[in-house]
């Protein structure tokens, strides 16, 4: 099955949204604001992870005649709360357990000793489902040399696409404090990370000038500037003056308003797998290919345009031709977006347009870059 599109005209900037899991964006001038475009590094998130043994499932847990791992992790259960087996031998042919992996992200704007959070629950042996099981009190930890960081326990909500994976909601209570500052001890600089997508000196620069220029107004000398370090970095450092209230500062910083019309960015596309969404930014353009895709054709029923129900004639085409017609005038380039509008008119699905993407680039063919956020 192929796609095929052939030089028959000029490219021109594209702008087009597309729904279905998927959205190209071209969008004109308009504001935003730095913390749209940066993350605070300080600001990280943490996870916490364990393992546990989730119980009451309907015969569709781990089966212990196969796996002695699970009789020998039920056996230390029993032991631990005093119950008199004698071997893990004894416990074979249980199937209402299954023995989980369990993580549960602290935000990077940090947690409390006592607050509740979620935590999701994987199987790890050969259970079929989790549905209708109740995870036993389990330790999680930050790192497995640690004390015990929180304690999980509670029913499980199913994940809707995987009967081996589900959510404890609030099932997790923390034992400890996890602070997160974007203040580093003994330094008066806050680390600005650009987000992918907008990555790159040209980007960096502009942001770094719009905020040492804002900071600077008035006659107190400015609270601040912020300077380039890296492609993705701009430090920001504070003055002395202004140190005592840093984080008023900061949030003045965060919410300066920025025209999108002077980011100096390349054609770029994002792929955001999690959110199954993909991203167009500048004149994305792709230069003649053809390209096979798994499950991609396209079926004409004949006579036209009044084909008859009781006879009609089936023509399947593998492949579809993209005009690249503008003006009239001739061109050796297509617009990516006219691909993306073939591939999601014949549902196409999400992976298989992200593997066209990095063919295209693998050609030499996608004339812009090709970045994955996560």
């Amino acid at each position: 099955m192929e796609v095929r599109f052939m030089p028959v005209g000029r490219s021109q900037t594209w702008a087009a949204a597309l729904a279905t899991g998927l959205l190209l964006a071209a969008a004109p001038a308009r504001a935003t604001d730095v913390q749209s475009m940066v993350r605070i590094k300080g600001l990280e998130t943490n996870e916490l992870s364990g393992m546990g043994i989730v119980v009451g499932l309907p015969g569709t847990g781990d089966s212990t005649k196969r796996s002695l791992h699970v009789a020998r992790y039920l056996h230390e259960l029993h032991r631990n709360n005093g119950l008199g087996v004698q071997s893990p031998v004894e416990l074979q042919g249980s199937d209402s357990v299954a023995v989980v992996t369990i993580t549960c992200t602290i935000p990077g704007t940090g947690a409390r000793e006592g607050d509740r959070l979620d935590a999701v629950v994987s199987v790890i042996g050969n259970a079929k489902s989790l549905k209708g099981g109740t995870l036993l009190q389990s330790f999680l930890r930050i790192t497995k040399d640690s004390e015990a960081d929180a304690w999980v326990s509670g029913p499980i909500d199913i994940d809707p696409t995987n009967a081996r994976r589900g959510t404890i909601r609030g099932g997790v209570q923390l034992l400890t404090d996890f602070r997160t500052s974007a203040f580093a001890p003994g330094s008066r600089e806050v680390t600005l990370i650009l987000n992918p997508e907008y990555a790159g000196y040209p980007v960096a620069s502009m942001l770094a000038d719009q905020i040492t220029q804002q900071l600077q107004v008035g006659a107190t000398g400015g609270e601040g500037r912020a300077e380039v370090r890296s492609p993705n970095e701009v430090v920001l450092t504070i003055s002395d003056w202004a140190w005592e209230r840093r984080a008023a500062t900061l949030n003045y910083v965060l919410t300066m308003p920025i025209d999108t019309s002077l980011l100096e960015m390349p054609a770029r596309v994002v792929i955001n797998r999690r959110a199954g969404v993909i991203v167009l930014s500048g004149d994305v353009q792709i230069s003649p290919a053809v390209i096979s895709a798994k499950g991609l054709s396209i079926t004409r029923i004949v006579p036209e345009p009044q084909p008859t129900a009781a006879d009609p004639i089936f023509y399947t085409d593998h492949h579809v031709r993209m005009s690249t017609v503008d003006d009239g005038l001739p061109t050796t380039r297509a617009r990516l977006a006219d691909l993306i509008d073939a591939l999601d008119a014949l549902k196409v699905d999400f992976e298989t347009r992200v593997d066209v993407l990095y063919e295209l680039r693998r050609l030499g063919a996608l004339h812009a870059q090709l970045v994955e956020v996560r």
